[in-house]
């Protein structure tokens, strides 16, 4: 019964943005990825027994309450007086500066793959003897140069393809989009950053159709960002060359798995069955003393999922075991208590509320290709997601200075030739 009324109430924000133009926005993912880990995981999975699951139901309904109160609120939320019309100051990427970016980026990320694994390591996965989970796991020190070589691909390619005019910029943006998904198959460890992307684009596609036309691309673009999740995690766990068939992997239990949406439902559950654990919220300042080395800060807070896991389970932590993404609910449960998840959805609602509103009114004004959408392209796909599964701080690193930098730089620095 109270996970159909979590159902209702998501149906009716749902319909809510729908009334006012908002069907694909921000506040509309986060309800859909509530829906998935509290309604349709836990109706589906049948093997575990969740001890928690009445409790769960209770708080995700009050949860989904105080997201829509905080919706309301700040899609009426003006800063200052007189300022309802405005869209302030925009910056605009520049086309030549990201493709420059782009594949100077490529050939750094080239280079350091060979560089690290060798080519006999390459053509170890090429050929399907090696999956890029044991070239992850195994060469730690390697993988992270490479990876972060490769998420500087990211802003460049956003740029790209929200900036390009000409058919030659368009088919340029698409090569390099199809290269960066090419390497983030075969020799990525996550599929977080995949998905985002793509769904990015899809946004930013559809942003100027119809409701209904954008209702019938959505549904769409979920079964083929399903299908990808899922062909990335088998391609990653089992490599190329491996015996086991691609249709087994396509039931819902392994959809959820590829999502990391079924492992935040569990750790919740077990979160809850322990009191509080009101883990200090400097965790939310990682971003800014990430560069920080722990031999100089010893007592460094490590990410909130961690300190949740080594909470939960501390010789699963000892095993290697590096997070317990608990979702938005045990995030704020981790933080403060029962106030938390009543606290962290409405704040969610706020942001998602405010921010929708200003995209869509810049959206009105004809300001389509200005770096702001392309910030709340990431926030509305990326930090969502990474919030719903839980500890979305654990990410913002990334999202601050290897994607949002990296983009004001290419808004900022002209080429004159």
């Amino acid at each position: 019964m109270l996970k159909l009324l979590i159902f209702i109430m998501a149906c009716l924000i749902i319909l809510y943005n729908y009334k006012n133009n908002r069907l694909v926005s921000s506040s509309s993912l986060w309800v859909f990825c509530y829906i998935l880990i509290f309604v349709v995981y836990p109706l589906y999975e049948k093997n575990i027994n969740f001890e928690k699951k009445v409790l769960i139901d209770v708080v995700a309904l009050v949860g989904i309450v105080c997201y829509f109160i905080g919706l309301t609120f700040g899609s009426r939320l003006v800063w200052g007086k007189g300022r309802t019309n405005t869209i302030g100051i925009l910056l605009f990427p520049k086309y030549r500066i990201a493709n420059i970016c782009f594949w100077a980026f490529f050939a750094l990320s080239i280079v350091i793959l060979i560089s690290k694994l060798g080519t006999s390591g390459i053509t170890s996965i090429l050929a399907g003897n090696m999956t890029a989970k044991q070239f992850a796991l195994e060469n730690d020190s390697s993988s992270s140069s490479y990876v972060f070589s490769v998420h500087l691909l990211v802003p460049c390619i956003l740029c790209l393809w929200m900036t390009a005019e000409s058919s030659k910029q368009k088919i340029n943006s698409v090569i390099c989009l199809c290269i960066y998904i090419l390497e983030t198959v075969l020799f990525g460890f996550t599929r977080i950053f995949l998905i985002s992307i793509v769904a990015m684009i899809l946004i930013y596609e559809i942003r100027n159709k119809p409701q209904r036309k954008q209702l019938f691309l959505v549904v769409a673009g979920i079964v083929g960002i399903g299908t990808v999740l899922v062909a990335m995690n088998f391609v990653r766990t089992f490599g190329l060359n491996t015996g086991r068939s691609f249709s087994d992997m396509l039931d819902l239990e392994y959809v959820f798995e590829s999502t990391d949406f079924s492992s935040s439902y569990y750790w919740f559950d077990e979160l809850l069955k322990k009191n509080p654990p009101y883990i200090n919220p400097i965790v939310y300042l990682k971003p800014i003393f990430a560069f920080v080395p722990r031999e100089i800060w010893t007592n460094k807070p490590e990410p909130l999922s961690m300190q949740v896991l080594k909470y939960i389970n501390p010789m699963k932590a000892a095993s290697g075991y590096s997070t317990a993404g608990n979702s938005v609910l045990g995030e704020g449960y981790a933080i403060l208590g029962y106030f938390g998840i009543v606290l962290f959805p409405f704040l969610w609602g706020t942001v998602c509320g405010k921010l929708d509103k200003r995209y869509y009114r810049r959206l009105e004004s004809g300001a389509d290709h200005c770096l702001q959408n392309i910030c709340y392209y990431i926030f509305a796909v990326f930090i969502v997601i990474s919030g719903q599964r839980g500890d979305w701080c654990q990410y913002m690193t990334i999202v601050i200075w290897f994607y949002m930098l990296p983009m004001y730089i290419m808004s900022k620095v002209s080429l004159k030739i």
